[in-house]
C-alpha cells in the first residue's frame, strides 16, 4: 500500500509511454550522502532522458524553448491515464547505491507495511509489518502528459515530477482526488502545475518559507467540467494560480496629487467630495493624471447642472400645462448667469484717479471701500464702484 497518510491506491501501473524527463523541486544533488538535503529552487529543473527517438539535449531545449529557463508554472498540464494509481503513487522510500554506483531502492513501505526491502542480494517483497525505524522519506512520484512538449519533439512520452514533500503529496492527491470525483477520470483534463511561495511550521514550531508544488484545474477544464456534470464546479479554497503579470495602470504620482487635492480644497471641496467624484478610496488608487481628474470634475458639475436644468424645465412644463400653453424649447445656455461686468485696466486707473482727487483716497483705502484687494476683483461697472464710494460720476465731481 502507498503511504496510508495520504489515502492513495495501489502502485501505479507502467503506462507504457517513455519517460521523456524528470522534474526536481530542488537543486542537484552534491554527493551520494542521503541525509544532504540540496538547497530548495522557486522553479521546475529539468533532467532530461536519452531516448533511441530523441536525446537529452534535445528534450532539454524544446523544455527551455516552451516553458522559459526557469519555468515555475507549466500549463495545459495533462494525464495519459484516466486513473489516480496510474498518474501519480507516493511511498516511504530508501535508497542507496550498488558497488558500481547504480541507484538501489532498498526499502519501500507506506508507513505501516513494508513492500519491498533488500538485504544485500536478497529482495523480499512480501508484505510484512513495518516494525522498526527505518531511513525512508515520502517521495512521490506524478506523471504527467505534456501535448506542447510531445508535438514540438514529435514523440509521445511522459515527463515525471519527482518531490519528497509531504506538503506537495498532500496537495496533488486533493486535486487529482477531486477531479476523479466530479468527472472520473483524468485524461482529457488540463491542469496548472505551479510553484507558490508559503510559510509552513518545522517539527520544532519554527516558521520556515518553502516553495511548494500545486497541481490546480485549468479554468477552461473546469467550466467543461461543470457542464457535463450539470452543477457549478468549484475548486477548495486554494491560493490563486499565478498569471501573467498586468501592465501597471496609468496614474499621478503623489506630488502631483498633493498638488491637485490642494488646489481643489483651496476652492471649498472637501477631501471625501473629491474621493467620492473620482469613484475611489484613496487618491493614489486613481487611475489617471490631474488632467483626467478635472475631466471628472467638470462631468460632475455638468450632470449636476443638467439636473439643475432639468428640473427647471419640469417645473416650467408644469406652469405651462397649468396654463394650457406649450412649453418653450430651452437650451442649456438660457439658464447660464450673465458673466459679472468688470471694470477694464483703463476705468480702474481713472477711478482710482478720481478717487485720490476727490475723497483724498490712497489705492488701498478704495479697495477697501469695494471690500476687495484689488479694483480688477470688483465685480461691478465703473458707475457701480462710483456709486459706492461717494455717488454720481467722477467728471461730475470733478468739476
Amino acid at each position: 500500500m502507498p503511504i496510508v497518510q495520504y489515502k492513495n491506491r495501489p502502485a501505479r501501473l507502467d503506462s507504457g509511454l517513455p519517460e521523456l524527463a524528470r522534474i526536481y523541486k530542488g537543486a542537484p544533488r552534491q554527493s551520494d550522502n542521503q541525509k544532504q538535503i540540496p538547497p530548495d529552487l522557486d522553479y521546475f529543473r529539468i533532467e532530461a532522458n536519452d531516448l533511441p527517438t530523441v536525446n537529452a539535449a534535445e528534450i532539454d531545449a524544446a523544455w527551455h524553448a516552451l516553458y522559459g529557463e526557469q519555468p515555475s508554472i507549466v500549463r495545459n498540464v495533462q494525464f495519459a491515464v484516466d486513473t489516480i494509481p496510474l498518474a501519480f503513487d507516493a511511498w516511504n522510500e530508501e535508497w542507496g547505491r550498488s558497488a558500481k554506483g547504480a541507484a538501489l531502492l532498498n526499502r519501500r513501505c507506506d508507513g505501516e507495511t513494508v513492500v519491498f526491502e533488500r538485504d544485500n542480494d536478497k529482495v523480499y517483497r512480501d508484505p510484512v509489518a513495518c516494525e522498526h525505524k527505518c531511513q525512508c522519506k515520502p517521495t512521490g512520484r506524478l506523471r504527467l502528459f505534456l501535448p506542447a512538449l510531445c508535438a514540438k519533439l514529435g514523440v509521445l512520452g511522459v515527463v515525471t515530477l519527482i518531490t519528497h514533500a509531504g506538503t506537495d503529496i498532500d496537495n496533488i492527491a486533493n486535486s487529482l482526488n477531486l477531479v476523479m470525483t466530479q468527472a472520473g477520470r483524468l485524461r482529457n483534463v488540463a491542469f496548472v502545475l505551479y510553484r507558490e511561495t508559503v510559510q509552513l511550521m518545522t517539527p520544532a514550531g519554527l516558521p520556515v518559507q518553502k516553495s511548494i508544488v500545486r497541481l490546480e484545474l485549468d479554468t477552461v477544464s473546469a467550466q467543461a467540467l461543470a457542464l457535463a456534470v450539470g452543477e457549478a464546479f468549484a475548486l477548495p479554497a486554494q491560493s490563486v494560480v499565478p498569471s501573467e503579470p498586468e501592465p501597471a495602470p496609468t496614474r499621478w504620482d503623489v506630488d502631483e496629487a498633493k498638488a491637485w487635492i490642494a488646489a481643489h480644497e483651496s476652492q471649498g471641496w472637501t477631501q471625501d467630495r473629491l474621493k467620492g467624484i473620482l469613484g475611489v478610496n484613496l487618491f493614489m488608487n486613481f487611475n489617471g493624471f490631474a488632467a483626467d481628474a478635472d475631466a471628472k470634475i467638470a462631468e460632475y458639475l455638468a450632470s449636476i447642472e443638467q439636473s439643475a436644468i432639468e428640473g427647471l424645465d419640469e417645473l416650467q412644463a408644469d406652469a405651462f400645462a397649468a396654463a394650457d400653453q406649450p412649453a418653450p424649447d430651452r437650451d442649456i445656455a438660457d439658464y447660464a448667469e450673465p458673466a459679472p461686468v468688470r471694470m477694464n485696466e483703463t476705468e480702474a486707473t481713472e477711478l482710482a484717479k478720481w478717487a485720490k482727487t476727490t475723497y483724498k483716497l490712497s489705492y488701498k483705502a478704495l479697495c477697501a471701500e469695494l471690500s476687495v484687494n484689488d479694483l480688477r476683483d470688483f465685480e461691478g461697472s465703473y458707475s457701480d464702484a462710483v456709486t459706492i464710494v461717494g455717488g454720481g460720476t467722477p467728471k461730475q465731481a470733478a468739476s
